[in-house]
């Protein structure tokens, strides 16, 4: 399975879809997008918990201009479980806020996904437009921010020229 997105040239294919990139898809997705789509396919799988839900806080370090030396931006509140469904499969979910039912979607979603059945194919198309989702949202954001954009300009003043 390949799909191109012609907005921003980018490429995600079935190798290319490492179980990392699904993770950080399913960590960044909104809990209704995750739930909408993906929530048919794995509430019906037979499952136990491994590590139950629970909320803890990790560091936050950022870089100015994503170039420069790190620097802690401060703490951010993450939930996290760990699952194992009936066939031994293990699933982990990560994700932002305090949303246990996310993090549970999302480790089922990470679980079901390390199978080799039909719903690896739907589960992939639901990462996809998790990821198509994500992307839109973040350019809007980002043209949102731009609209907002002010240029200043310095005048120098003439009896200062030597």
């Amino acid at each position: 399975m390949q799909a191109t997105r012609e907005s921003d040239g980018l490429t995600l294919s079935s190798q290319e879809l490492s179980r990392g990139v699904w993770i950080g898809i399913l960590a960044r997705s909104a809990p209704a997008d995750l739930n909408r789509l993906a929530s048919s396919f794995v509430l019906q799988l037979s499952w136990t918990w491994l590590k139950s839900p629970e909320t803890g806080l990790v560091l936050v370090r950022g870089r100015i201009g994503g170039t420069g030396d790190p620097f802690n931006v401060g703490e951010m509140t993450v939930t996290r479980c760990a699952l194992r469904l009936a066939d031994g499969i293990v699933g982990h979910g990560y994700v932002q806020g305090t949303d246990s039912h996310h993090a549970k979607l999302a480790a089922l979603v990470d679980a079901a996904l390390q199978r080799d059945d039909e719903n690896r194919t739907r589960l992939c198309r639901v990462i996809q437009e998790l990821r198509e989702i994500q992307v839109r949202r973040r350019k809007e954001r980002c043209a949102k921010a731009a609209s907002t954009k002010v240029e200043f300009f310095t005048m120098v003043r003439g009896e200062n020229s030597e």
